[in-house]
C-alpha cells in the first residue's frame, strides 16, 4: 500500500463512529486533496507532513484516538483501589446517615408536625372562643369563658382572628410538611441508590 492509502485506511479507521455518509465525505475530501496537490508536483509525504497526521485530523472532527488499555497488573491494582475507596464511601455514608443525616431528618419532621399541630390547636381554640360568645347569654360557663370587661366586638374579633390565624398557620404548616417529606425522602433515596450503586459497581468490577 502506498503512504496515501495507509494514511485513507487509518483516517477511516479512526472515523469509524461517524456517521457512514459523513465519514466517506471527509475521507473523500481528503483523497481530491491529495490529488490536487500530487498535480501541483508535491510529494505524498510533503502532502502527509503539510496535512498532519490521521489522530490530528480526527480529533479535528471529534474522534480522538483511543488510549492504550492498561497493563494487567496495573488494571488489577487500579480496580482494588478503586474498590476498596467504594466500600470506604458506603461505610462512612451509611455512619453519617446514622450519626447526623437521619436524626436531623427526624428533628425537621418532628418540628413540622408539631408546628401544625399548634396551628391546629390555635384555629380549634379560635372556633371554640366563637362558640363560647355565641352561647354566653345562655350558659354562664360560657360566658366565663370570655375575655371579661371587654365588648362583644372585641371578643367577636378575637375568635375571629384566632381562627384566621390558625387557618393560614395550618396551611403554611402543612406545606412546611410536605417540603420536610419531599426534602427527606429524596435524600434517603439518594443515599440507598448511592450505596447499593456502589455495591453494583465493585461486584462488575470483581
Amino acid at each position: 500500500m502506498t503512504l496515501r492509502e495507509n494514511y485513507l485506511a487509518r483516517l477511516k479507521e479512526l472515523l469509524a463512529a461517524m456517521p457512514p455518509a459523513d465519514r466517506e465525505e471527509v475521507l473523500a475530501d481528503i483523497s481530491e486533496h491529495f490529488d490536487a496537490a500530487l498535480r501541483e508536483g508535491e510529494t505524498e509525504e510533503e502532502i502527509i507532513a503539510r496535512l498532519g497526521t490521521p489522530e490530528s485530523i480526527a480529533t479535528q472532527y471529534g474522534y480522538a484516538a483511543a488510549a492504550a488499555p492498561p497493563a494487567a497488573g496495573a488494571a488489577g491494582r487500579q480496580n482494588r483501589g478503586v474498590g476498596a475507596g467504594r466500600i470506604f464511601g458506603s461505610i462512612g455514608l451509611g455512619f453519617f446517615n446514622l450519626c447526623a443525616g437521619y436524626p436531623v431528618l427526624f428533628v425537621f419532621w418532628a418540628a413540622a408536625a408539631a408546628l401544625a399541630a399548634a396551628a391546629v390547636s390555635i384555629g380549634l381554640s379560635g372556633l371554640l372562643y366563637l362558640v363560647c360568645l355565641c352561647l354566653s347569654p345562655v350558659f354562664s360557663w360560657a360566658q366565663d369563658s370570655l375575655m371579661q370587661g371587654f365588648p362583644l366586638i372585641a371578643n367577636l374579633f378575637t375568635g375571629i382572628g384566632l381562627v384566621s390565624f390558625g387557618a393560614l398557620a395550618c396551611i403554611w404548616t402543612v406545606k412546611l410538611f410536605v417540603v420536610c417529606i419531599k426534602v427527606g425522602v429524596r435524600y434517603l433515596v439518594w443515599s440507598f441508590k448511592w450505596i447499593f450503586c456502589m455495591k453494583t459497581k465493585k461486584e462488575g468490577d470483581a
